[in-house]
């Protein structure tokens, strides 16, 4: 009996490592492993040097956890006999670090483990480090040489350059060499970002045996004006220092050091991903009728670029093709585009825009951050508008159109000086936070809406009319939460109200339900933090209470007494009482002519009490005799 509770102790203490931190010293936080080591979860020291122990409480410290030593205080890192892995981006950003020290156990670095520690001059591989995820060591500027220990199984160095074993592909070249560098006749591939802010590179060879490279391999190289390829290469050729395949028909590289003014050779129907990527001193580009494609990251943060001729040619551009070029002011696409990817031109300079009629969508955050965009033309024929596409621009009128069918998440949100926007008729959803933060003052929204999305107009303040036609079926979470409303009309059509719907309107005082009482999403209350409001309901509706979503309800119920003694003219004036629930707020319209369905406004009256809940007020039309005969009706304010 004594051996078997012995076995329950110990299962239940190592129960308890599995599940709860472990603090024992004053500048680490621990957790447990799986197999009982523990793992710096967290540093909390004050900086300097850092040792990594060997054991603490007895158990082995073997890994470093991802993200936990982030620390512009630590000068420098040992590592414990014990540690075997450091997980993704743990010393990112150590901006004062200048010394690394690993230690002979360890096997594994995440990806990002020490990118961006600025001052770090050296590394020194061990032989047990097999593994090293990407960009283990990007953005180390002050890098001047990665060394292998020559007992490694999987990677190598030479001239401080890291590579495979082998030497068939080249990892990463250290940010600080300088001059020209001529890749190795052995190297196959080159890895992406593998020339990294290496500022004081002038010139690249590559080499004839090259026939893979890599994604934003130049990035930040400003001192590089010519990527040279080997005559004798089978993939890569070369003309005025710009990288392109063997056929010129794909632009792979511009070098980044290279200014002023570039026209891309006719051969070229391709812009290969980041062709051009952080080109800081190209100032204009032309781009000829060939080409076809521009593509991912081609021009992103081109920022000086101020100029671009766009061939009629091009059909696509990807994903951030000319984000960051915040001084190109303007451009004029193609009537043959079909495809622009997401956050293209984010962040650019551009005032107005047309989106070419041939593209069915707008991608997601297409214009994010284009604080100059002030002028939109969406034309016809676009069917969706994408999550964020316009999301903190300076757009101030809009016009979607009747083809649009979704307004995305965000597509408009912080567009702090949008005050009008027309929704056309065909809008099947309004998306999460479409105009959140908008300075909107009215928004009609069609029948043709089925769904308004959660804090869709959420902190509009300056919106006071809001009319929702009939036709929409939900409306989400804070929807029109923190807005100017006075009054509104919920449709018949609503089965479906959010959580906090109208909350925080301080404005608001009724609303008016032209159906059965929807249903509350979540918390029952949706005008939380208004100003006491007041919800009205027509006769024969039901599912109404007292109270609905945390506002008295009131029957609207006013009618033309037409058979007492109060109809007709009286006083040189026709009238008649109107009876319905105490306190009611009528308008009174007129019209001469049904048929062209023109309502006049005649009078307000308010139901004063007259028995119970009951209120009468008398109305007169000091106009009637103007008029040879007149029409009446009855709406809320």
């Amino acid at each position: 009996m004594e051996t078997k509770l012995g076995w329950v102790l110990t299962l239940l203490v190592g129960a308890l490592l599995l599940l709860l931190p472990v603090v024992v010293q004053a500048q680490f936080n621990f957790t447990t492993n799986v197999d009982g080591t523990l793992n710096i979860s967290k540093y909390t020291g004050s900086g300097g040097a850092l040792v990594i122990p060997d054991m603490t409480n007895g158990l082995p410290v073997t890994s470093i956890g991802t993200n936990a030593c982030q620390s512009a205080a630590l000068t420098s890192v040992a590592f414990g006999t014990n540690v075997t892995s450091i997980r993704s981006s743990a010393f990112f950003f150590c901006t004062n670090l200048t010394s690394l020290t690993f230690g002979p156990n360890i096997g594994s670095i995440g990806a990002s483990a020490f990118a961006s520690c600025i001052n770090l001059p050296s590394v020194n591989i061990p032989g047990n480090l097999t593994n090293i995820a990407s960009f283990a060591f990007s953005s180390c500027k002050s890098l001047i040489a990665i060394t292998v220990d020559a007992s490694n199984p999987t990677y190598s160095s030479l001239a401080g350059v890291l590579f495979d074993k082998n030497q068939t592909k080249l990892i990463q070249c250290p940010p600080r060499i300088a001059g020209s560098y001529m890749l190795p006749n052995g190297v196959t591939s080159i890895a992406d970002r593998a020339f990294n802010y290496c500022a004081n590179l002038t010139n690249v060879l590559i080499s004839i045996g090259v026939t893979n490279i890599g994604s934003d391999v130049f990035d930040f190289c400003t001192s590089l004006t010519a990527i040279s390829a080997d005559i004798n290469s089978l993939a890569y050729s070369s003309m005025s220092g710009v990288l392109f395949n063997k056929t010129q028909t794909s632009l792979i590289a511009f070098p980044p050091g290279t200014a002023g003014n570039y026209t891309i050779p006719d051969s070229v129907t391709n812009i290969g991903t980041g062709a051009f990527n952080y080109c800081i001193g190209l100032s204009g580009v032309v781009v000829p009728n060939g080409v076809i494609n521009i593509g991912t990251n081609a021009f992103e943060e081109c920022y000086n670029m101020t100029n671009v001729v766009i061939g009629n040619g091009v059909t696509s551009i990807g994903q951030n093709g000319f984000y960051g070029c915040f001084n190109l002011t303007s451009i004029t696409l193609p009537s043959g585009i079909t495809s622009i990817g997401p956050i293209a031109f984010g962040n650019t300079g551009l005032t107005n825009f047309t989106i070419p009629s041939s593209i069915n969508n707008i991608a997601n955050s297409l214009f994010f951050a284009c604080y100059n965009l002030t002028n939109i033309t969406i034309p016809y024929g676009i069917t969706n508008i994408g999550m964020g596409a316009f999301q903190a621009c300076n757009l101030t009128s809009v016009v979607i159109p009747g083809s649009v069918i979704s307004i995305g998440q965000a597509a408009f949100l912080g567009c702090f000086a949008l005050t009008n926007v027309v929704i056309s008729n065909g809008v099947v959803s309004i998306g999460f936070g479409a105009f959140q933060g908008c300075r909107l003052t009215s928004v009609t929204i069609p029948g043709s809406v089925a769904s308004i999305g959660q804090a869709a107009f959420l902190g509009c303040y300056a919106l006071s009319n809001a009319i929702i036609a009939d036709g929409v079926v939900s409306i989400g979470n804070s929807a029109f939460a923190d807005c100017g409303l006075t009054t509104l009309t919920i449709p018949e059509s609503v089965t479906s109200i959010g959580n906090s719907a109208f909350s925080i309107c301080p404005n608001l005082k009724s609303v008016y339900f032209a159906g059965n009482a929807p249903g509350i999403v979540g918390s029952p209350s949706i005008f939380s933090g208004d100003n006491n409001p007041t919800v009205y309901y027509l006769p024969a509706t039901s599912g109404w209470g007292a109270v609905f979503g945390g506002a008295p309800t009131v029957l609207w119920n006013p009618q033309a007494q037409t058979g007492d003694s109060s109809f007709g003219v009286l006083n040189n004036m026709f009238g008649f009482n109107i009876t319905g629930s105490s306190n009611l707020i009528i308008v009174v319209e007129a019209n001469t002519n049904l048929a062209r369905a023109t309502w006049f406004t005649v009078g307000t009256n308010t139901l004063n009490t007259f028995i119970g809940t009951n209120g009468l007020s008398y109305f007169s039309d000091p106009h009637w005799t103007n008029f040879p005969g007149r029409f009446y009706r009855f709406r809320s304010p």
